[in-house]
């Protein structure tokens, strides 16, 4: 059985690897159309800042997600502010 920094490694690892997932996608788009959509820059940046609030809180690596919200589970404070600039890169990216 793999200890937890086994697992928090993986983890981190498949993470930042959707992170370059996301941006090699806009610079693909951006070289396809050789337009810039900021549109799909702010939605973009939002996946990006939600990985990373997901990175920013090692215990979350390790916690299933429907027991985030229990009491043994510590939310890091850069976390919080990366998930409320999600939301708001989000809310942009609608319009």
């Amino acid at each position: 059985m793999e200890n937890n920094e086994d697992k928090i490694q993986r983890n981190q690892l498949l993470i930042k690897g959707f992170m370059i997932l996301v941006i090699f996608h806009q610079i693909v788009l951006y070289f396809d159309h050789y337009t810039l959509d900021f549109g799909a820059i702010a939605a973009a940046s939002a996946v990006l800042a939600m990985l990373r609030a997901i990175l920013a809180s090692p215990a979350l690596l390790i916690t299933p997600i429907r027991m985030w919200r229990s009491s043994k589970v510590t939310i890091n404070k850069d976390s919080k502010r990366y998930t409320y600039l999600a939301i708001v890169l989000f809310i942009i990216a609608m319009f």
